[in-house]
C-alpha cells in the first residue's frame, strides 16, 4: 500500500501510518465516569486483557484467554485480580465469557473475555456497557461495591486547581 494518497482537493498528502500494533478506547471512554472511577490494579487488567485481544490478532473477542498468571506477570497483585475483574464487570469494561476454574493440568481452564467496546462473533457492534454509568458518584459507588481497592486513598475528583 503506498503511502501517498490523493486527496478530495486533488492535493497529493502523506498517509498517517501507525507503525506498531495498538489497542484503543475512544475518548468517550476515556472521559466516561466509569473510566475515571477505575482502580490502578483494573487499569492494569483491562490493559491486560488488550494486549491478549492484540496477541489474537484482533478476532477473537469474547474468547480472549487470560489466566491470573498472566495478570500477575503484568503487574497486578494476584489478591487485586479478582476484584478487579468484577469492578471492570461491574463498571461494563469487559464480560466474562467464560468462567475459569483452578485446578492441575488438563482440569485448570482460564477465564474468556470480551472487551464491550469492541464488536464480538455474535454482536457485530459493540455493546459499550459502560455508557450506562451517568456521574462519578454512581461510578465510585459501583466500584467500590464490586471490589475496588480503595480503602485509605483520597479521591479527588472533578476539582479544578
Amino acid at each position: 500500500m503506498s503511502v501517498w494518497k490523493n486527496g478530495p482537493d486533488g492535493r497529493t498528502r502523506k498517509r498517517n501510518q501507525i507503525a506498531e500494533r495498538f489497542a484503543w478506547l475512544s475518548i468517550e471512554a476515556l472521559q466516561s465516569p466509569a473510566y475515571r472511577a477505575l482502580s490502578l490494579s483494573a487499569h492494569r487488567v483491562l490493559a491486560r486483557i488488550q494486549i491478549e485481544h492484540s496477541n489474537h490478532g484482533g478476532r477473537e473477542n469474547g474468547r480472549l484467554p487470560v489466566t491470573f498468571q498472566d495478570f500477575e506477570d503484568y503487574g497486578v497483585h494476584r489478591h487485586a485480580i479478582a476484584p478487579a475483574i468484577r469492578e471492570l464487570e461491574a463498571l461494563g469494561f469487559i464480560r466474562i465469557t467464560q468462567i475459569g476454574r483452578a485446578g492441575n493440568g488438563e482440569f485448570r481452564i482460564p477465564n474468556k473475555f470480551a472487551l464491550t467496546h469492541l464488536p464480538t462473533d455474535k454482536n457485530p457492534s459493540p455493546t459499550n456497557d459502560w455508557k450506562r454509568v451517568k456521574t462519578i458518584e454512581e461510578a465510585m459507588e459501583i466500584a467500590d461495591a464490586d471490589g475496588g481497592e480503595r480503602s485509605g486513598v483520597l479521591l479527588v475528583v472533578d476539582q479544578h486547581f
